[in-house]
């Protein structure tokens, strides 16, 4: 393991997921709404 590694491993840090907890999750999600925010963000270069 590198000295870099090493020295970042024991940081304290927040923990922020990008996505929502598994109970926010219901049956009921399909991927639709975010196929449909997907299709209307501007393109990149």
């Amino acid at each position: 393991m590198s000295d870099t590694l090493k020295a970042h491993q024991s940081r304290i840090v927040p923990r922020y997921p990008s996505y929502p907890t598994a109970l926010r999750f219901s049956k009921d999600d399909s991927a639709k709404p975010y196929a449909d925010w997907l299709i209307i963000l501007p393109a990149q270069d």
